[in-house]
């Protein structure tokens, strides 16, 4: 998929307007650019089980917690291949946004989000992000539910 491909997706809700496009490729993480904190900014991986593929938005500070995911789903994580990302969902793996997602992906997001007033998530390129308030963020991705399945980093 591509920015093109998300702002669709977006125009359902009225939230293509919001979508931020830098004009070159940044060589600073996009949350510098923003000036924002690497909590506020999300990220999504994939991950495939007996179940299919998943997809987990987390934020940009933390990561996925084995045991966690594994009380929740079942299984341990593993994630998909980057070679078989862009295969799967049309997405580059670093490009990954949760909108726009077939029926055959289930949309997953970390809890400790739900906190935030706003979250800047992945709009299909690495020069995209668009601005979004939890409960929006549920919405538009039609996220299946909100999960417990992260543990804050130790470099950030």
């Amino acid at each position: 998929m591509s920015e093109k491909a998300v702002r669709e997706a977006l125009e359902k809700f009225d939230k293509a307007k919001d979508i931020i496009r830098f004009k070159d490729t940044l060589e600073i993480p996009v949350y510098t650019a923003l000036g924002i904190s690497p909590s506020h900014m999300g990220r999504a991986r994939l991950f495939f089980h007996f179940g299919g593929v998943s997809l987990v938005v987390l934020p940009y500070d933390r990561e996925i917690d084995g045991k966690k995911f594994r009380a929740c789903f079942g299984e341990k994580p593993r994630i998909l291949p980057p070679e078989f990302v862009e295969m799967t969902v049309g997405y580059l793996p670093d490009e990954l946004s949760p909108f726009g997602m077939g029926e055959d992906i289930s949309v997953y997001l970390d809890s400790s989000m739900r906190w935030l007033r706003k979250i800047y998530l992945p709009a299909g390129s690495a020069r995209c992000v668009v601005p979004m308030t939890p409960k929006e963020l549920k919405i538009c991705s039609g996220a299946v539910d909100w999960i417990d399945v992260c543990t804050k980093k130790g470099y950030l």
